[in-house]
């Protein structure tokens, strides 16, 4: 698997490869509460990618994993954070349904990992929602630490809150 950042090219791609994960997420469990053509879309997608932010995965040119890398936290965690300053965080971590349970998630989990040591960071975090059972176990399986829960800032439409999880560096 090829990882690589998003380039202005990519969006449309990353979009729509989102868009197919939501779209089957809501056929069956929607655990990290994604909305079709909303979050993440072509837009959040774009604004990532302007920022250097989103991230795409390939096999044989074909996308099958993306996810964002920055330093965004919810504004409660930051004071918890700043202890581990500088620090990144993952986001919107999402794999081709058709190809789960083959390690793609961990892969990508240690590239990010391995991007945040490599640049001297102290700690690498992630928020998932607290009923996104796979994505903690994922997070857990990986080292992370879970440091509780908070509500979002600003609020999120159906997101009471998030679970912020620690791998230290």
């Amino acid at each position: 698997m090829k990882i690589r950042r998003s380039e202005k090219e990519d969006v449309k791609r990353v979009g729509e490869f989102y868009d197919a994960v939501v779209k089957i997420l809501d056929e069956g469990v929607n655990y990290p509460l994604w909305k079709y053509k909303v979050y993440p879309s072509e837009e959040s997608v774009r604004a990532k990618t302007e920022k250097g932010e989103q991230y795409l995965c390939e096999i044989d040119g074909k996308i099958v994993g993306a996810f964002v890398l920055n330093e965004e936290l919810q504004n409660e965690y930051r004071t918890e954070a700043n202890k581990d300053a500088p620090y990144m965080v993952l986001h919107t971590l999402a794999i081709d349904p058709a190809l789960r349970n083959r390690g793609l998630a961990s892969e990508i989990v240690a590239f990010c990992v391995e991007t945040a040591r490599r640049e001297s960071r102290k700690a690498i975090f992630a928020e998932v929602i607290p009923t996104n059972h796979p994505a903690k176990k994922l997070f857990e399986k990986c080292g992370f630490l879970s440091l509780g829960e908070v509500a979002p800032d600003p609020k999120i439409d159906g997101i009471d809150c998030f679970t912020l999880l620690k791998f230290g560096l």
